[in-house]
C-alpha cells in the first residue's frame, strides 16, 4: 500500500483575518496545498490578545474550513504569529581568541553568540528568533570564522521578543484543537519565504505587508531577516478616512475601497461616478477621483512613514516587494516606486505564483515552507526529483 504524504497546517494569525492551509508534503522538495480557510480575526488588539476564547473561536473556524476542504486533519501546525508586542534588537558580543593556536573555535563562536544574545528583556518578553547578521575577525567581516587566524571575534545578532502572553494564548489555542506545535514564527520570515527569491532573501528586498491594523515592514539580507519594524497603522485607517469623508458607513467604505479603489487620482477619468451610495442624508453619487484622493492620502502617508523607520539602513538599489491585500492596491506600484525610489513588485514572487494562488495565504503558506527550511518540519526525502522547491531548500 502506497504511503500517504505527510501534511502540515500553515496558520497565520493577522490583525483582520486568520487564514488556515493545509499543506501536504509529498517529499521534501514539494509542497502542495490541499485545503484553504479564513475567518475574521476576533479577539485580538494591537495590545495582545484581549479574549481568547473569541480567539479560539476565529482560529477554529478557519482550520475546519481548511480541512473540510482537504478531508485531511495534519497533527502538526506551523504558526506565524501576530505582530502585537513584536520587538527588534541588533546586538553585539565579543570574545578574545586565548587558545595557544590563534584560531577561531566552534566554543569561540557559541561563547560569542551566546555574549551578542545577551539582552536586558522585559519581564513579559519570551525571545521568538534569534540569528547572526554579521561576524567580524579582527574588525574583517567573515562568513565562517571557525578554524581561521584572529584575535578577536565580533558577532552581531537580530533578536525578535514578542510578548509572553500572546505566546501562550495562542499555543493553547492551537494544542486545544489537538495540533502538534512544530514551530512558532514571527510572521514576516513566512511572507519572506512566500514573497521573495533566493537572491532577493541574499543580496536584499524590502518587504512591506500592510495589515488591517498594523503595517510591517523587513528587510532582508545574507538570507534572513535583518531589520523588521511594526507600525500601528493599516488598511483600515483607510476604510475610516473613507467614511468620514464621505459621511458612509464603514461597511459601505469597505465595500467602494475594495471596488473602486485606486491612488492615482490623475489616471481616473474626472467624470467617472461611484453611484448608489448608502449615507448621512441618503443615496448619493460620489466621484471616484475623490475616493481615490483620500486613499492616496493615507495610503502616502503611510509609506512615507515607513520610509523615515527605516532612513537609516541602506536599502538603495534594494527592491520594494507589497506582500498580501494590499499588494492588490490599484496604482500602489507607482506610488511606492516614487516614494522608495526603488523597484517595486507587488505580490507573490512569480516561481510560487502556481502554488499560492491567493495572495491572502502567503503567511500560512511561508511559515511551513519556512519550518521546512529551518528543520522544524523534517520530511523523509524520495527519490523523485523536486521542482522549484529544490531550489528553495538547499
Amino acid at each position: 500500500m502506497k504511503k500517504m504524504a505527510e501534511s502540515v497546517l500553515g496558520l497565520d494569525i493577522g490583525s483582520s483575518k486568520i487564514a488556515a492551509v493545509v499543506c501536504e508534503l509529498p517529499q521534501a522538495n514539494e509542497v502542495l496545498i490541499r485545503g484553504v480557510g479564513r475567518s475574521a480575526t476576533a479577539g485580538l488588539s494591537h495590545t495582545g490578545v484581549v479574549d481568547e476564547e473569541s480567539l479560539s473561536q476565529s482560529v477554529m473556524r478557519a482550520v475546519q474550513r481548511a480541512i473540510r476542504v482537504s478531508s485531511v486533519k495534519p497533527s502538526k501546525v506551523v504558526v506565524g504569529l501576530p505582530t502585537s508586542g513584536a520587538r527588534f534588537v541588533v546586538n553585539s558580543g565579543v570574545v578574545s581568541i586565548q587558545n595557544n593556536a590563534g584560531v577561531v573555535t566552534a566554543d569561540d563562536l557559541q561563547l560569542c553568540l551566546k555574549r551578542a544574545m545577551h539582552v536586558v528583556r522585559d519581564s513579559h518578553e519570551i525571545m521568538l528568533h534569534g540569528s547572526p547578521v554579521e561576524m567580524r575577525l579582527d574588525g574583517r567581516p567573515v562568513e565562517d570564522p571557525v578554524g581561521k587566524a584572529g584575535r578577536q571575534l565580533e558577532v552581531t545578532v537580530r533578536l525578535i521578543f514578542s510578548d509572553q502572553a500572546l505566546v501562550d494564548s495562542v499555543t493553547r489555542i492551537v494544542k486545544n484543537l489537538g495540533f502538534h506545535v512544530a514551530g512558532l514564527s514571527y510572521d514576516q520570515f513566512g511572507g519572506g519565504a512566500s514573497c521573495l527569491s533566493d537572491a532577493e532573501r541574499q543580496y536584499g528586498a524590502l518587504l512591506i505587508d500592510i495589515g488591517g491594523s498594523w503595517a510591517q515592514a523587513s528587510v532582508f539580507q545574507k538570507g534572513t531577516l535583518a531589520y523588521g519594524v511594526v507600525l500601528p497603522i493599516g488598511g483600515s485607517r483607510i476604510g475610516k478616512d473613507i467614511a468620514q469623508c464621505l459621511r458612509i458607513s464603514i461597511a459601505e467604505a469597505e465595500r467602494i475601497k475594495v471596488k473602486y479603489g485606486h491612488v492615482l487620482p490623475l489616471s481616473i477619468p474626472d467624470g467617472e461616478i461611484i453611484p448608489g451610495l448608502v449615507g448621512e442624508g441618503g443615496v448619493k453619487d460620489v466621484r471616484r477621483r475623490v475616493l481615490s484622493e483620500i486613499m492616496r492620502a493615507r495610503m502616502r502617508e503611510t509609506l512615507l512613514l515607513i520610509r523615515k523607520k527605516i532612513q537609516h539602513l541602506d536599502i538603495s538599489g534594494m527592491p520594494v516587494v507589497f506582500s498580501g491585500g494590499s499588494s492588490a492596491i490599484p496604482g500602489l506600484g507607482i506610488l511606492a516606486s516614487e516614494i522608495f525610489e526603488s523597484p517595486v513588485r507587488l505580490g507573490i514572487h512569480p516561481q510560487f505564483q502556481h502554488t499560492i494562488r491567493n495572495p491572502e495565504d502567503h503567511v500560512a503558506v511561508g511559515v511551513v515552507l519556512y519550518g521546512m527550511k529551518t528543520g522544524a518540519i523534517q520530511v523523509v526525502p524520495s527519490e523523485v526529483t523536486g521542482g522549484w522547491w529544490q531550489r528553495f531548500v538547499k
